[in-house]
């Protein structure tokens, strides 16, 4: 693994554009790097497709920063650039806040990192050069307030939500805490209101934010905490078809779409659970690395293909 990430990271940018919240630590990237085999032709800078080429993480960058640097990631050799969630949230103006960005206020288009418009443009001049743009979900919960206030959602949070709290939320009132439980970990709340991700219409709303990506210029996409999300081949109280009706109705609708999941540690069930339908990140133990050229963090997950 440290091979892998001192070999990513002699690769990396020579330059790094001017992070959207700067602090200390500016921003991270992650690069995650795929088995390359089949050049795209369609590109000069014999790129690979989305399911086999390196991924760099553009954590909190803007969608202009993306646009403005394509041309240098190219040349570095990524196939995938990944952006930080686009989904509505709570704003925030430094990197501290970065956490907003993963307890969004719906599966709907709301980025702090740029306009929509802006995503189409950095979308459309990323396939200029041969490059496909992965966007990060967060489909398994919703801002909430903390524990002693119940888990109640933010004010913020899209009506549909509030509609029908106990229909489309997991209601354990219990806070998941063990990696060894599977109920726990798909069904209880990881600090902020777990989503009841069996229900359809919360699936439904969740594929019509991803195609309107998709018709955005999204080329695949990353699930955060995928392993809360429960899978048909679990137990009876906690199995659901989520992964199956999310990844075959979007293949509907792009059918050469890229999508990986994140498992840290232990899903406390079997990783080729979940590779019938995504491939998945495996961290056996997160390295980080300072790279003085971005004066900023990396850190490498092995992408499993199984």
């Amino acid at each position: 693994s440290m091979m892998a990430v001192l070999m990513g990271a002699s690769t990396i940018l020579g330059t790094c554009p001017t992070p959207l919240f700067a602090t200390d630590a500016a921003s991270v990237a992650e690069e995650i790097t795929v088995g390359a085999t089949d050049v795209d032709a369609s590109n000069s800078y014999g790129l690979v497709s989305a399911n086999e080429g390196n991924i760099l993480h553009a954590w909190d960058w803007k969608f202009t920063d993306v646009t403005d640097n394509i041309e240098d990631i190219a040349k570095a050799g990524y196939s995938c650039v990944q952006v930080s969630p686009c989904q509505a949230c709570e704003g925030f103006t430094d990197n501290n806040g970065w956490w907003k960005s993963y307890q969004p206020y719906d599966y709907k288009f709301g980025s702090v990192y740029g306009s929509e418009e802006e995503f189409k443009t950095m979308c459309a001049t990323a396939k200029e050069y041969g490059v496909h743009i992965v966007v990060d979900i967060v489909a398994n919960h919703i801002a909430s307030e903390d524990q002693s206030k119940g888990y109640s959602l933010k004010d913020g949070v899209d009506d549909f939500w509030k509609s029908n709290v106990n229909s489309y939320f997991h209601n354990t009132g219990a806070e998941f805490k063990d990696d060894t439980k599977r109920e726990s970990m798909v069904k209880d709340n990881i600090g902020v209101r777990d989503v009841n991700t069996e229900n359809a219409e919360v699936q439904k709303r969740l594929v019509d934010y991803m195609e309107q990506l998709i018709a955005d210029g999204a080329d695949g996409f990353r699930f955060d905490a995928a392993k809360h999300i429960e899978l048909p081949s679990d137990d009876s109280s906690t199995k659901s078809n989520f992964w199956p009706y999310i990844i075959n109705g979007i293949k509907q609708y792009k059918s050469d779409v890229f999508c990986y999941g994140e498992i840290l540690n232990t899903a406390a069930t079997s990783l080729s659970n979940y590779t019938k339908y995504i491939s998945v990140t495996h961290s056996m133990g997160r390295i980080f690395l300072i790279i003085n050229c971005f004066h900023t963090f990396f850190t490498q997950d092995i992408l499993r293909f199984m």
